[in-house]
């Protein structure tokens, strides 16, 4: 071999360290904000795409996931060219393609790092650590480890802990755990430790959820913690301890604590109407956001106004209903994708949720068959929770595009694509 080729391969080997460690450093990186998590991403997306080039790696871009990635890719592209505002519209679908080339990029790196997984997992673990004792700081004393305030006046109403203006630490913890028991069910045989480890994050997390006063993702956690429940086939127990002693610790929280009751169960009922002559959905101004959404996507049903356009478009005299009606997005995935995508871009999205709950009902089978093999392993029970309450149409959201929540979107995708953890999977059965 020349010298040439020793010093390519070196080369090759120290950069596919750099970007394994770029993803070990991810689930912090998401923590401090979208700036560093983009620049991960994209540096990870620019790696595999000038790999499988050099390398011709032409076997990782011949899977479905593919096909309707590209296929949504380049259509949002067309409508923002077509778009009344292109140069907005393009901030938003230009450089969607990173998060394809991102996702592949981690199957690479499965494929080819011996420790990843576990890497990963001790990467995710720290940084739950750091998140969960940094809220709970907040909550107790008023300023989280770092010095922030809380947002609100009053730290039992809406805290963020270490997201500081974001109140998004509750959307952070109910996207991130299902992930994080993925990646401990890959380990294989689970140790005592990790198992005690395991359910004092479950707890501790469960009940900061709820005291981050974010209903939704309470919401989501309740939903994606019955599906792992019903669908895992080992620690189904603790999971279930888990769940009960945190619904009794925050049954308790919040009779004793007026914030909390105040946040999660007065301003509910205030909100949606209940006990009123009038109901909403969620609120009175996220009806107003769907009115507004809905009344675009009557008016372009098949193409929509293209992407990042509800902003523009939503003041118009014929969706504008009152003052709460017209925002950046209308906060609810499937109504954006409605009015800024129309029904072609929501069919793809809603065929990957279906997807998922097809894979859920194939479990459903295989469970109660004789055979007793079950259709999906554990950790890929978990990732396909997250794929669902990623996707649940009923219950508000972040905007689609946006390149933070895009993240965690994305990071379930490649662990349920790799070929090589089904395969040790099935191997350890």
């Amino acid at each position: 071999m020349s010298s040439l080729s020793v010093n390519n391969v070196r080369l090759d080997f120290y950069l596919r360290k750099f970007i394994s460690f770029l993803v070990y450093m991810l689930p912090i990186a998401i923590v401090t904000g979208p700036f560093l998590s983009d620049l991960f991403l994209s540096t990870c997306a620019l790696y595999f795409l000038i790999i499988s080039l050099k390398y011709k790696l032409w076997s990782y871009y011949q899977r479905y996931f593919v096909y309707i990635f590209s296929f949504f890719y380049f259509y949002i592209l067309f409508l923002s060219l077509i778009s009344e505002n292109p140069l907005l519209s393009l901030e938003s679908s230009l450089f969607y393609f990173r998060y394809l080339f991102f996702t592949l990029s981690i199957v690479y790196l499965i494929d080819h790092e011996k420790n990843f997984i576990k890497y990963i997992y001790y990467s995710t673990f720290f940084t739950l650590v750091i998140v969960i004792v940094d809220a709970y700081y907040q909550f107790i004393f008023g300023t989280n480890l770092i010095g922030n305030y809380p947002v609100s006046e009053t730290i039992h109403l809406r805290f963020s802990g270490l997201f500081g203006d974001e109140l998004v630490l509750g959307k952070f913890l109910v996207y991130i755990l299902p992930l994080f028991f993925a990646l401990m069910f890959m380990q294989g045989e689970i140790s005592y430790k990790h198992t005690l480890l395991g359910m004092l994050i479950l707890t501790l997390s469960d009940i900061l959820i709820f005291l981050s006063g974010e209903r939704t993702a309470f919401f989501l956690l309740t939903l994606s913690t019955i599906l792992i429940i019903i669908f895992i086939k080992k620690f189904q127990s603790l999971r279930i301890l888990a769940f009960i002693i945190s619904i009794f610790a925050i049954s308790i929280i919040t009779i004793i604590n007026p914030g909390v009751y105040k946040r999660n169960i007065e301003l509910t009922m205030q909100q949606t109407g209940i006990g009123q002559e009038t109901q909403y959905i969620f609120s009175e101004r996220y009806q107003s956001h769907y009115e507004s959404a809905f009344k675009m996507f009557l008016e372009k049903p098949i193409t929509g106004y293209g992407p990042k356009m509800f902003r523009e478009i939503c003041s118009d005299e014929k969706f504008y209903k009152n003052a709460e009606s017209c925002t950046t997005h209308p906060h609810n995935t499937y109504l954006q994708l409605l009015s800024e995508t129309g029904l072609i871009g929501t069919l793809v999205v809603l065929f990957l949720f279906f997807v998922a709950v097809y894979m859920f009902l194939k479990q459903t089978f295989s469970i109660f068959a004789s055979n007793k093999t079950r259709y999906l392993q554990d950790y890929q029970v978990c990732l396909l929770a997250m794929v669902i309450i990623i996707l649940w149409p009923f219950a508000p959201s972040m905007n689609f595009f946006n390149n933070w929540i895009c993240i965690l979107y994305f990071l379930p995708v490649p662990f349920l694509l790799s070929k090589k953890l089904k395969k040790v999977a099935n191997n350890n059965l």
